[in-house]
């Protein structure tokens, strides 16, 4: 006998239907728009930092990998 069955389909009665999102309002927009700028200005501040901490800085990959690709 399936304990659960009687369960699963009561919940699955009770979802409600998926209803269409509703468009943001137009303040949100404007909201995005200036912090996608301040990202832009952000960006390459970081990566000049890293590059002239470490300048040859290898990525690091796994142990596993390594093993891998030295196997293939």
């Amino acid at each position: 006998m399936h304990v659960g069955g009687r369960i699963g389909r009561l919940d699955r009665t009770r979802l409600p239907t998926p209803t269409p999102p509703s468009p943001p309002p137009q303040e949100w927009e404007d909201l995005n728009d200036t912090e996608e700028e301040n990202l832009e200005e952000l960006v390459p501040d970081l990566s000049d930092e890293e590059q002239s901490e470490e300048p040859d800085a290898q990525p690091k990959v796994p142990p596993a990998i390594l093993e891998e690709q030295a196997a293939a």
